[in-house]
């Protein structure tokens, strides 16, 4: 192999790493913090307004775990507007919600 195939190889090889280390991050959680504005009437979301005032609507499911006041809690109880909440997000769910009155 002379100098010019291995340059092309190695500059392909980490063109893919690239490009698979952005993928693994695009999947990862991310933690929002904010205060809960408003809940859809079927409570299946609701949204998260920032300090910066931008809204984000944020849906849960069985799945999402919740913390009141660092005690484990459940969604009605914890999930109320006006409410400061940390909330780890995935793929526009949430994973965990946490509330402290």
């Amino acid at each position: 192999m002379n100098r010019r195939q291995m340059l092309v190889c190695v500059l392909m090889g980490l063109g893919l790493m690239i490009g698979m280390t952005q993928l693994a991050t695009a999947d990862e959680a991310k933690t929002m913090s904010g205060k809960i504005t408003k809940i859809a009437d079927d409570g299946g979301s609701f949204t998260l307004q920032d300090d910066n005032g931008d809204d984000t609507e944020i849906s849960v499911n069985d799945d999402t775990t919740y913390s009141l006041n660092g005690e484990d809690s459940n969604k009605d109880a914890t999930v109320k507007v006006n409410a400061a909440a940390t909330v780890k997000v995935k793929d526009g769910t949430a994973m965990k919600v946490s509330v402290s009155e």
